[in-house]
């Protein structure tokens, strides 16, 4: 009986050793995988991110008692992936992310990983359409942090969200409201970014001239820091502002300036929106309504290549206008019924 229990005893200890190196091996093999994540995301690779998300999730809800701030990493991560990707079913997954990032941030009691978390948290609503979702948010963000420590983050966020809200009155007196603020303690390119919004906003209401003033203000700064989208935006905005005041040459000149910078950002989308704009401005002048024509033409033809119906629709309307100035019935009722179609 003792030789038996003996060699039971050794039996039981090998086991025991097979299960420490087997778990051994897997916890090595986990850490690896966690190692890659964070390679992963520093390159962007989406694609690879996802496919460990099944990984990441098990160890950051293993770890988000003893370890929340790098929990916080793990659904931070997904949560871009899910957002870069857009992929169906993707938004939602992304928002359960960031909203663990933002649970895990209160657990390590981490300030400044909360403020990030509900910052890209509401960041993300608004890119999805949940504006309401947004201002909630970056309201709760605002009551807990005081006027002297709001950072560009959240200003601008806030402001873009009521924008998109169309309370153009309530964003302009949040960033107002901040100005000196955004004058004497942020850096050049989000005092740009917030000139950009002024501008913007005052558009929207119509104040073309004060308008005009904050996108100046832009443009300085995009020449200053060689940010070349940043004047892009001050020169489309100029455009947009002079067309609307009537001073056609200006409007031209800036607008012109823009579609040269155009070609080294790449952005297709925003040529053919400069070229919808500059056919808004040869349409407003007599005399000038085969060129818009030929404008239009080009806008819409740029368009039809991008995912956006709202703005393909509104350039083909300004096309069977110009064709009606000129009486080219057929063509404007082609124009416009494609118009109603794309907008349908």
């Amino acid at each position: 009986m003792g030789k038996k229990n003996r060699r039971t005893n050794g039996n039981t200890q090998k086991v025991t050793a097979n299960a420490a190196v087997a778990a051994a091996v897997l916890e090595e093999q986990e850490r690896n995988k966690m190692n890659s994540f964070g390679q992963l995301y520093q390159s962007k690779d989406w694609e690879g991110l996802l496919q460990l998300e099944s990984t990441a999730t098990r160890v950051a809800n293993e770890i988000e008692n003893t370890d929340p701030s790098n929990a916080w990493h793990c659904y931070q991560y997904l949560g871009d992936a899910h957002k870069e990707l857009r992929r169906e079913g993707g938004v939602d997954q992304a928002i359960v992310h960031f909203q663990k990032a933002i649970e895990m941030a209160k657990k390590a009691s981490n300030e400044r990983l909360h403020h990030a978390a509900v910052r890209n948290l509401a960041g993300y609503c608004i890119i999805t359409g949940r504006i309401q979702e947004a201002m909630d948010l970056y309201k709760s963000l605002g009551a807990d942090i005081g006027k002297e420590r709001l950072d560009p983050y959240y200003v601008l966020g806030f402001a873009d969200a009521l924008n998109k809200q169309q309370e153009f009155g309530h964003a302009l007196e949040v960033l107002q409201k901040h100005l000196d603020v955004i004058e004497s303690a942020w850096d050049k390119l989000e005092q740009g970014k917030a000139y950009s919004l002024i501008g913007y906003t005052f558009f929207e209401m119509h104040d073309y001239n004060k308008s005009i003033v904050y996108y100046e203000l832009q443009l300085s700064i995009a020449k200053q820091i060689k940010h070349m989208l940043l004047e892009y935006g001050a020169l489309h905005g100029l455009g947009n502002n002079h067309g609307h005041l009537g001073d056609y040459e200006k409007a031209m000149k800036y607008l012109d300036q823009g579609l040269v910078a155009l070609p080294e950002l790449g952005d297709i989308f925003e040529q053919g929106r400069v070229c919808s704009v500059k056919g808004g401005v040869l349409l407003a002048q007599d005399g000038r309504e085969k060129e818009a024509i030929e404008m239009f033409q080009k806008a819409s033809g740029i368009l039809e290549t991008c995912d956006d119906p709202d703005d393909l629709s509104q350039v083909l309307c300004q096309l069977g206008e110009a064709y009606t100035r000129i009486e080219a019935w057929d063509d404007a009722i082609t124009a416009l019924d494609q118009s109603i179609s794309i907008a349908e």
